[in-house]
């Protein structure tokens, strides 16, 4: 965790002694410059009167006394200014964010507020100064230590995520949309708490701006989809250049927690182990109709049958500790088949699929088992074969056969999946070419994209 910098404690004790004298009882805004070495050093008494430099300046924000760390400790750049880290008296580590006050967008102000994440805000000399907790390092930076770190930090930002959207984080239970969700604004503490930060560009409205290779493709204006299409063929400076002089957003494009999600679905792939089944559902997440990606409640459960692929025992405890929408090692396996059947055109995750799930047993067992059959040991050693991937697509479009079914009677689901065993024993080195056109039904939502599809595949086929 970094830290301010002091020469020792007794040179830290006698600058807090000074920055107190200097500033307690005093307005908003007053600061205490840092010492500059050469001509003209800035001095400053103690309480005997003796004359001292300062290693840190100090700022009166709300009352409360900062120290703001000194030369070079610069965190970075947030979305209107520089961000340094602070200190208080107890050794507390903030980030103070200062920019400019006619860039400083009050919308942030009033959602930090919202979020209780705002510790202080002041204005000195044109400047705004925003006092925040730091909450620790991002992702980017972060060393990952194992594959399950990995999952379990996927889980909590999938939570975050989900908790800002649904207005359980605010305190006036707004729904708000980050809009800018990427590595570098996720957080890991050292306790291992996730945590989202930079909300400069969030907002329970509209979307205003965003980090052009994490925004979701419906909210890009014409202007920016033509310029990307085009990109390959220029130059990454030319590139820039161009960018800069269009405006990338389309005016007044709505935030949603499907935005969000495709932000979230970009920046999970950036740091989940590279095996995880898990990225069939992050492609999901980028699905170019924002109807078609998965609710972050679904992508939780998928995350946590991941997490816990090696132990039902595991599974089922981690269930009785957290709320979910699966209660069962049964439904979160039923609810990841559900995923896993899905595509970017036609998602099997609906209302109705979900209740079934909960209502019946032998469909939500039944889906468990060919969970557990994508997941074995066969398919895991043999990714590298051709026909392994067709046998994948055979398993997962048993189980859009299975959904799109009218007839979801124990003994039917019983029937079918009997089938699907004798296919499995006889045919399981042979490779398949083809899937099965699965009309639409109040089980199988499609996009417009995939309705048209099946109408071409049926009229090829001659149905």
């Amino acid at each position: 965790m970094p830290k301010l910098q002091w020469g020792s404690v007794e040179q830290e004790s006698k600058e807090w002694e000074i920055a107190k004298l200097h500033l307690e009882g005093r307005s908003d805004g007053i600061k205490l410059k840092r010492s500059k070495e050469g001509a003209g050093q800035a001095l400053y008494t103690d309480k005997d009167g003796k004359k001292h430099p300062l290693s840190h300046s100090f700022m009166n924000i709300n009352g409360q006394i900062f120290a703001l760390a000194g030369k070079g400790r610069i965190l970075g750049q947030g979305t209107f200014g520089k961000v340094k880290l602070a200190e208080d008296e107890q050794g507390c580590l903030y980030v103070m964010k200062i920019g400019l006050i006619d860039d400083v967008d009050k919308n942030e102000l009033s959602i930090l507020g919202d979020l209780s994440l705002l510790r202080g805000s002041g204005r000195r000399s044109g400047k705004q100064y925003i006092a925040l907790d730091f909450l620790g390092k991002s992702l980017d930076k972060v060393d990952f230590k194992s594959d399950k770190q990995r999952l379990e930090v996927s889980l909590k930002l999938v939570e975050a995520v989900r908790q800002l959207n649904a207005g359980v984080a605010s305190k006036s239970a707004t729904k708000i949309y980050h809009n800018d969700i990427k590595p570098e604004n996720v957080v890991l503490s050292e306790d291992g708490k996730v945590s989202l930060i930079d909300f400069g560009l969030s907002s329970d409205k509209t979307i205003v701006g965003g980090t052009l290779d994490f925004l979701a493709p419906e909210a890009l204006s014409e202007e920016a989809k033509a310029l990307l299409a085009k990109e390959k063929d220029m130059e990454s400076t030319e590139f820039v250049k161009e960018l800069k002089g269009i405006y990338y957003i389309k005016d007044g494009y709505p935030a949603s927690a499907q935005t969000d999600c495709y932000s979230l679905g970009l920046t999970l792939k950036e740091f989940v182990p590279t095996r995880a089944r898990l990225y069939h559902t992050l492609g999901l997440m980028q699905a170019d109709e924002p109807l078609m990606r998965p609710s972050l409640d679904v992508v939780k459960v998928v995350i946590l049958a991941e997490l816990y692929k090696d132990s039902d025992l595991d599974l089922h405890q981690a269930l009785l500790e957290s709320q979910y929408i699966a209660d069962t090692v049964n439904e979160v396996k039923a609810i990841s088949a559900l995923l896993e059947g899905s595509t970017v055109t036609a998602s099997l995750v609906t209302e109705q699929n979900l209740s079934l799930v909960k209502e019946s047993p032998e469909l939500s067992r039944t889906l468990a088992l060919l969970y557990n059959l994508l997941g074995s040991e066969y398919f895991d050693q043999s990714t590298a074969d051709v026909d392994v991937g067709c046998k994948k697509d055979k398993i997962r479009g048993f189980i859009r056969e299975l959904l799109a079914c009218e007839d979801k009677s124990p003994e039917s689901i019983q029937a079918k999946m009997q089938e699907h065993t004798e296919w499995s024993v006889a045919n399981l080195a042979t490779r398949f070419d083809g899937l099965a056109v699965v009309s639409a039904t109040p089980f199988f939502s499609r996009s417009q994209e995939g309705q048209q599809a099946d109408l071409n595949q049926a009229q090829a086929a001659n149905f």
